[in-house]
């Protein structure tokens, strides 16, 4: 019954939701609303994509944590945003079965040894050469303003609104100066070495491959949900290759831009819907019809919204 959506629509067929009728729509929203998120064994992102997690967490026993800790590839250390608070850091990571295994395995050790709450951050290091030149940096830029909104939502996670301290430590780039010029790579290179925005390039040093040279993505939430860290990969890297792709479409992004501020906005806005953004989005930088449906899922969250903070969502990742 979780999975009648995919006898609906096919994994692999692109569907484009923005076309469907109102009646097939409908529908489509109907058996998401049954399905939830299960751990994959690949995501079919291209071979070149790399990327690095950094998971935030609370041990129940600090010390005893620290003593017992060990991992081949994870790195564990102090995370300073807060006493008490560790993260561990993984290796160059890309998608294959046996990488997936290692993330879900270190997830798992934690889950059973610590937390993750409203404190916690869960950052995302991609290689900065999926972008390929400055031109291309300039439409994840674009792209990411233009739909600015949805992102944030989607980086909830489980939670239906923002971590503590998210405006200190991951804000948004409306709060960029309102005189930003979208064209000017300079300009937002810049402003972007600031470590305390939704994604940041203050490790960027040019589109090639190399081990420090990243584009950090900094507002999801801190989770413990092996399906929310996958899923957050693969949506961010899926944007991060559709400003690289020849189908940008920069007359739409540019036409949407016209109506972004560069403001202090109430991140509160953020928690809201948006539901015809989020299928916009959808139908630009997604192929597969399965992306689709992981991606709306979690932005969705069951069509829960709050006023209050600290609250989850019901749940929609399968135990």
């Amino acid at each position: 019954m979780a999975k009648d959506i995919f006898n609906f629509v096919h994994p692999n067929e692109n569907v484009k939701l923005e076309k469907l009728s109102e009646k097939d729509l409908n529908e489509f929203i109907r058996l998401l609303d049954l399905f939830l998120l299960e751990y994959r064994e690949e995501l079919c992102l291209p071979i070149y994509v790399t990327f690095g997690t950094e998971i935030e967490f609370i041990p129940y026993d600090y010390k005893k944590f620290r003593r017992d800790f060990y991992s081949v590839n994870f790195k564990l250390v102090n995370e300073t945003t807060k006493e008490g608070m560790l993260e561990a850091i993984s290796p160059i990571m890309r998608d294959k079965k046996e990488k997936w295994k290692e993330l879900k395995d270190i997830v798992d050790y934690i889950k059973a040894r610590g937390v993750s709450n409203m404190d916690t951050g869960g950052h995302i290091h991609f290689g900065s050469h999926i972008l390929k030149n400055e031109d291309k940096i300039t439409n994840f830029f674009k792209l990411w303003c233009a739909f600015e909104k949805v992102i944030y939502r989607f980086g909830y996670g489980e939670y239906l609104s923002a971590r503590n301290n998210i405006l200190k430590h991951s804000k948004p780039l409306a709060f960029l100066k309102r005189d930003l010029a979208f064209s000017d790579f300079e300009t937002i290179k810049k402003e972007l070495l600031d470590k305390t925005y939704g994604f940041t390039l203050y490790a960027f040093d040019g589109s090639y491959f190399s081990n420090n040279n990243t584009i950090e993505i900094r507002c999801p939430n801190g989770t413990l949900e092996e399906a929310i860290w996958q899923n957050n990969i693969n949506f961010f890297a899926r944007l991060l290759l559709y400003a690289s792709s020849t189908s940008f479409d920069e007359e739409l992004i540019n036409n949407r831009l016209k109506n972004f501020e560069t403001r202090h906005p109430y991140i509160s806005t953020f928690d809201e819907i948006y539901f015809e953004d989020a299928i916009l989005l959808c139908d630009l930088i997604f192929d597969k019809a399965i992306d689709k449906i992981y991606f709306l899922k979690q932005y969705l969250k069951n069509f829960e919204t709050i006023s209050q903070s600290q609250s989850k969502a019901s749940t929609f990742v399968l135990k």
